[in-house]
């Protein structure tokens, strides 16, 4: 897997999901803390995934990923699984209408011409 990971995001991910087991397990873990925890997990998908987006869609994004996120996150939490799942069904549509290939305009003949000649130059 050649994917670079923030360490401080392993570190916060990583306790989170320690909580979330240990919690259910039996452990008193408070809440509060887990949220704070997987809430910063979301501001740091939502941030790196934007570097991925041209600059004018950045505020877009974050400001409909980041609330969609926490929706995700408290519901998942609280036990409100139909709400968590609409949350991540409204995540994946977001990611599919930003995250969409863009498909170019047909090149004009002498723009295919211009390629095609740079193509065989180098």
């Amino acid at each position: 897997m050649n994917v670079r990971m923030c360490p401080i995001c392993v570190i916060v991910a990583g306790t989170w999901a320690t909580l979330l087991v240990a919690r259910s397990l039996g452990a008193t873990v408070d809440l509060a803390l887990i949220s704070m925890l997987m809430g910063g997990s979301v501001v740091g998908i939502s941030y790196t995934l934007s570097k991925k987006l041209p600059e004018t869609s950045w505020t877009i994004w974050k400001l409909t990923s980041i609330p969609i996120g926490f929706v995700a996150v408290y519901t998942a939490l609280t036990g409100a699984w139909w709400v968590f799942v609409g949350m991540i069904v409204a995540a994946i549509i977001l990611g599919l209408f930003f995250f969409r290939k863009k498909h170019r305009a047909p090149a004009s003949a002498e723009a295919r011409k211009l390629e095609e000649k740079m193509k065989q130059c180098c």
